[in-house]
């Protein structure tokens, strides 16, 4: 599972232990942020706290969503279309969560992989972006680019922390296949 399928990983959990049965997650390892400038970042714990954070605090300007095609519709709770870019995965999926959302067309953003810092730099100054929605998505999923990006664009950054899984031990979390290997060797 990815870090933020908290329900399933929740249920794969109680049922490992339910039936004695060793649980190992792989999951990508969060970002490193020490040498980052985090000041404009703001974490938030739900996409709704992210809502109400972007009603009172990011009143004008656009939001530049980051955070992926299936975690729109709470924020869009707070924020009109009219105001609320995605860049999404180009994927046919995506683009229909955001059409049945009702974003303009020239609100969505599809493109492949993970943003650099330019392309990030860009993205923000097309869309007119005041703040960014990102998830805590590690190295892998662009974090420090799209800090840094909103450092240098000087606009808020609101990131969902990741969720604390109930009972997820975290000496079952591996994030590359070395520790993988361990484990599965140390369950026999």
């Amino acid at each position: 599972t990815h870090p933020y399928a908290s329900h399933i990983t929740q249920t794969t959990v109680s049922l490992s232990k339910l039936f004695s049965i060793a649980y190992i997650r792989f999951e990508r390892p969060p970002s490193n942020l020490d040498n980052v400038d985090t000041s404009r970042v703001h974490e938030v714990t739900s996409l709704d706290e992210a809502g109400q954070l972007i009603a009172s605090d990011f009143t004008s300007g656009n939001v530049l969503h980051l955070a992926g095609a299936n975690t729109m519709e709470p924020i869009l709770k707070y924020v009109p279309v009219n105001r609320f870019y995605a860049r999404i995965l180009k994927v046919p999926k995506s683009v229909e969560k955001c059409k049945m959302l009702n974003l303009p067309e020239e609100h969505i953003i599809p493109m492949k992989g993970t943003s650099s810092l330019e392309e990030n730099l860009k993205i923000i100054e097309e869309t007119q972006a005041s703040v960014m929605i990102t998830k805590e998505s590690g190295d892998i999923g662009g974090v420090t680019n799209k800090i840094n990006a909103a450092n240098l664009k000087d606009i808020g950054v609101i990131m969902l922390k990741r969720p604390k899984i109930r009972d997820l031990n975290k000496n079952d979390i591996v994030s590359n296949l070395d520790e993988l290997d361990e484990k599965i060797n140390n369950c026999f």
